[in-house]
């Protein structure tokens, strides 16, 4: 069952985030979700198994069962929580690196030292305006709070900053006036 359902959560998940490339890029993702499905329940299999004959061995029958099961919960999500993020991670690199999916997950995982580039582009009727814009420090998830109800009915975002996000521009903005476009 646990095969059955590790399995069909990274197929779909995966499937869902590469819906818009080529077959055989579906296909590649989907390969690798099988694979890293099979590496998570081995990787279950086998830590069970380490931990009942430890547990086994150190206390045999002397541990009531409510102990014998915390104890046993509490070194599955303590290892569990680092051999899945290790073959997460390994399929990351694999995935991204190698099979050219994953970028959206991979990217995401990086954090970069919070520092992010983004652009803003600004519309007015023929011209463009692109600001490419810096953050140096992006916040935690802890420093952010709820918008207040005044701040929602100017159109704020739902989550605000606790401190000001100072961004910066990186070069001048680029400016495209429909009005005066050159052709070669």
């Amino acid at each position: 069952m646990v095969t059955v359902l590790v399995g069909a959560f990274f197929l779909t998940y995966t499937l869902y985030q590469e819906s818009s490339r080529t077959a055989l890029v579906k296909w590649i993702a989907a390969s690798v979700a099988v694979a890293q499905s099979l590496a998570h329940v081995t990787a279950i299999v086998a830590t069970a198994q380490f931990f009942t004959g430890l547990n086994a061995d150190w206390f045999g029958g002397d541990i009531h069962r409510w102990a014998w099961l915390a104890l046993f919960a509490a070194e599955m999500v303590g290892s569990g929580a680092i051999i899945g993020g290790l073959i997460f991670g390994v399929s990351l690199i694999l995935g991204s690196g190698i099979a050219n999916i994953a970028h959206n997950d991979a990217f995401s995982a990086m954090r970069l030292d919070c520092y992010r580039h983004f652009l803003r582009i600004k519309i007015e009727g023929s011209k463009l305006t692109i600001f490419p814009i810096a953050l140096d420090r992006v916040p935690s998830r802890s420093d952010w709070r709820k918008a207040t109800a005044a701040e929602m009915a100017e159109g704020k975002s739902i989550f605000q900053p606790k401190c000001g996000l100072s961004p910066k521009l990186i070069e001048d903005p680029i400016v495209l006036d429909a009005n005066n476009v050159q052709l070669p």
